[in-house]
């Protein structure tokens, strides 16, 4: 009975994480991050504004969690040790893709964090500053890789990282503009034609 307790509280928590998550998500795109409150974030997802500090320590905290879990984590793609350069960085493409369409509100959110984090959110550059930097050397390997063995022309590596995060942040204002978070990943594969190498050639 005792166990049965713990696992029914155990869901209570992350209902009501997932909920404050949720509410969060579109309290941040309908708004910004300055104007959403821990309260009206906590009244929009049934609960009193007590809620955003028990679960996440502060309004601050929680929209770290959505950062991190729903975009940061979500990227992340299974890699084999088959997949060419050219391979990888598509599949970063599709992941993108994918979570705009499953996730869409959150992948939104994200991204209004991100820019935010640049301009009159400083306080969210911790998460993004070094994400971004960390995102662009990723982005330098895989080409690195795609060149070695074959998968890409022989570009210079630097440059065509620069490009592909330059294409992703685009693509992440597109998908605002949009309202569809899916087309976020529409530039990177734009650029990933123009470096990959032509079958056929």
């Amino acid at each position: 009975m005792a166990a049965r307790a713990r696992a029914s509280q155990a869901e209570r928590v992350a209902t009501s994480r997932e909920r404050l998550l949720d509410a969060a998500a579109t309290l941040f795109v309908e708004h910004g991050y300055h104007a959403t409150t821990a309260a009206l974030i906590a009244s929009r997802a049934g609960y009193s504004r007590e809620m955003v500090r028990v679960r996440f320590g502060s309004k601050l905290g929680l929209a770290q969690t959505l950062i991190r879990t729903s975009y940061r984590q979500s990227l992340e793609i299974e890699r084999t040790s088959d997949m060419t350069g050219i391979e990888v960085l598509s599949a970063k493409a599709d992941r993108l893709a994918e979570l705009g369409r499953t996730a869409p509100i959150r992948v939104r959110a994200a991204f209004v964090l991100g820019f935010e984090s640049a301009t009159s959110a400083r306080e969210l550059e911790p998460e993004f500053g070094p994400w971004m930097t960390l995102v662009e050397a990723h982005f330098v390997a895989d080409v690195e890789q795609a060149i070695a063995d074959g998968s890409a022309r022989d570009v210079d590596a630097n440059k065509a990282g620069q490009l592909l995060l330059t294409a992703a942040t685009g693509g992440a204002y597109t998908a605002l503009r949009s309202g569809d978070a899916a087309a976020a990943a529409d530039a990177f594969r734009s650029v990933l034609e123009l470096i990959a190498n032509d079958p056929e050639s």
